[in-house]
């Protein structure tokens, strides 16, 4: 029997690490913690390698690193010592020449969907463990200590540790998108193989998108389908008596005895997310590396950026094409109050002294009276404290004078519109981007401009139905925006999309190269579709040379003499990619643009440097740069004809 003194005891420190949540709903919290809590028991959330094992390889190449990917990985021998510093230059290859424009971003977000889970296992009375393979990923590569032979190794090395030392009861992976599975389940056999006992569960898109495949790894015990919180606290509060039969009630609870039985999954979506506890942000290790380590932010006035993610609403009522959000988080859209998420910012202030937010909702200012009351009162409580970014994009309908005003002075200097095409059929008709125009798309950018806000947009080509005209004419929209930046993706057919649907229907998935279409091996840079109207070679070509010719080689702020623009997009650039000689050039521009002769004359030096590699020489030439500063001044004749490379008379778009 459980004493209502210590319920409510426990039930007011549950409230106040939460105070959106309502009293009645930490009691509840409450009763579980202090049952659970008696039994010591642990929770291990495992973040995978957020890549497919084919873009790992190629993150590998670029970085100059020695590590394998090992198919036929075996438990190394305990009696060989791992390499150590003073042997490390061993493991660094020699550099090889490569081509920038085909590098990948390597970078780490914050598992806020892990933190949410946390904080509901926290709060039902359990200890919680927290492995980011993913950062701990980047972090080796960026800093070049390698320690194992293969990635395989890696991951096991640190699951095994984790396991061994904290002897979980339950260990809950999250796989977000079909482009990790593989990697995912193979953390899920080494879970497995270092304990057989333990149980595991998976969530995330794939599993939602894919539970079939999911569970045909016999490894994984359960699948969990949509949004998390209520379906992990049914499994965490009756892990002692653990079965499969126990969730046939439930639908967002999968098993394969489910499957068996021809229970559908379904997927939970919360009606009420105040009621959640809050992401736990401190049961990450060392979270100050999260919240000034990322490399996900554009921030560029910030002297240190210290910065989270967090969600406002979650769920949105639009039927993109492409998009496969709703599978999670559902069509319609569910807010945080206002004082919630004050309430939660403010527990960051004073924990982690934040100063910036990354809004990571579907489609945050939907609701433009909701989106002025968020800035008014972020203002009111915090003044110029915040700079503001939208990652997935902002609702380009609501972006009105006012709306951008409050923006603006809230803290936003960096947007992501999602334009998507710039051909009003293809829009309206196969996107199916409800109610977007684009006269509104230039309004809309007209007055981003007005506030001096950068602008970044989002841009998707190859969808089936769409020609070569289209595609054309969408291009040539997208070079015509007074923009920043626009961001070029490849139609890509993601499980759960109706994107994916049309293309299984219609045969338009190409099967072609090798392993290319596999379900893990999908993502927004390459593309996997083949129809009447074109070929995925020819959309590769046509995305690579799109972004050389609309951001770099007639860039909107170059063009216009938006010089100190240009310098900080550059400069960001330069941070991610310091040998791409494209970004290293219109830096030169910039720069040389403002008479800071002294900052010109390093670049152009690096210049020199980076055209020591016959790649970027025939960039030079195939992008008739050759008789333009500071190219002319170093390059031969003899160099010039020597490249093997035709030089470009127009876009290729144009070409077309």
């Amino acid at each position: 029997m459980i004493n209502g003194k210590e319920i409510e005891i426990v039930a007011k420190k549950i409230h106040t690490d939460n105070p959106g949540m309502t009293f009645q709903t930490a009691t509840k919290y409450a009763e579980k913690n202090i049952i659970n809590r008696k039994k010591n028991q642990t929770i291990l959330f495992i973040m995978p390698i957020n890549y497919s094992y084919t873009l790992l390889n190629q993150i590998i190449k670029d970085s100059n690193v020695s590590l394998k990917i090992d198919k036929e990985f075996v438990e190394p021998d305990p009696s060989r010592k791992n390499l150590n510093g003073k042997n490390q230059k061993l493991q660094i290859k020699k550099k090889q020449e490569k081509d920038f424009c085909k590098s990948l971003n390597l970078f780490y977000s914050h598992p806020l969907g892990i933190l949410y889970l946390a904080g509901v296992a926290r709060a039902c009375g359990f200890k919680v463990e927290i492995l980011d393979l993913h950062k701990n990923f980047c972090e080796m590569i960026w800093n070049k200590k390698i320690k194992h032979e293969s990635i395989q190794s890696f991951m096991y090395d640190k699951i095994k540790k984790k396991i061994l030392l904290h002897n979980p009861v339950l260990v809950s992976i999250s796989c977000l998108f079909s482009m990790a599975s593989e990697v995912a389940h193979d953390v899920v056999t080494f879970v497995k193989k270092i304990d057989t006992n333990v149980k595991v569960l998976m969530g995330g898109g794939y599993p939602t998108n894919s539970p079939k495949e999911t569970l045909s790894d016999h490894n994984v015990d359960a699948a969990i389908i949509g949004e998390g919180e209520d379906a992990f606290n049914e499994i965490l509060c009756s892990l002692d008596k653990y079965s499969p039969e126990n969730y046939f009630h439930n639908p967002a609870i999968a098993t394969q005895q489910s499957l068996d039985k021809k229970i559908k999954p379904i997927g939970d979506k919360i009606k009420d997310l105040d009621n959640l506890p809050y992401p736990a942000w401190d049961l990450l290790d060392n979270p100050i590396s999260y919240i000034t380590g990322t490399n996900r932010t554009r921030s560029y006035d910030l002297k240190e950026k210290r910065c989270v993610s967090l969600y406002t609403s979650r769920g949105c009522p639009f039927y993109c094409t492409f998009c496969a959000s709703h599978t999670v988080h559902g069509r319609k859209l569910r807010l945080h109050s206002l004082d919630h998420i004050f309430a939660e910012i403010d527990k960051l202030v004073k924990a982690y002294d934040i100063n910036l937010l990354l809004i990571d909702d579907d489609i945050f200012n939907f609701n433009r009276k909701r989106t002025i009351d968020f800035c008014k009162g972020l203002i009111d409580r915090w003044g110029n404290r915040f700079e503001i970014e939208f990652p997935n994009g902002i609702y380009i309908p609501t972006l009105d004078d006012e709306v951008v005003g409050w923006l603006s002075r809230a803290g936003v200097k960096d947007v992501h519109i999602a334009v998507e095409s710039g051909h009003q059929y293809t829009l309206t008709n196969i996107v199916k981007k409800g109610g977007l125009t684009l006269e509104k798309i230039k309004k809309a950018i007209d007055i981003l401009n007005k506030y001096d806000i950068i602008i970044r947009n989002f841009f998707i080509i190859g969808f089936p139905g769409e020609t070569k005209e289209m595609i054309r004419k969408s291009l040539q929209f997208a070079a015509d925006l007074n923009s920043d930046w626009t961001s070029i993706f490849i139609a890509s057919p993601i499980h759960g999309s109706d994107l994916y649907r049309i293309a299984h229907e219609e045969g338009y998935l190409d099967n072609s190269k090798n392993d290319k279409n596999k379900l893990e091996n999908r993502h927004y840079l390459r593309s996997t579709l083949k129809t009447k109207d074109f070929t995925s070679e020819e959309l590769e070509e046509l995305q690579y040379d799109a972004n050389l010719q609309i951001n770099f080689i007639n860039n909107r702020n170059l063009i216009n003499k938006r010089y100190d623009r240009a310098e900080a997009l550059y400069g960001d650039l330069i941070r991610i990619y310091p040998d791409h000689m494209f970004a290293n050039y219109c830096y030169w521009q910039s720069l040389v643009g403002q008479n800071k002769l002294k900052d010109s004359k390093i670049i152009e030096d690096k210049l020199k440097v980076l055209l020591k590699n016959p790649i970027n020489i025939k960039y030079v030439k195939k992008y008739n740069l050759f008789n333009k500063e500071p190219f002319s001044s170093f390059l031969s004749k003899y160099e010039i004809e020597s490249a093997n490379v035709e030089t470009l008379v127009a876009p290729k778009w144009q070409l077309m």
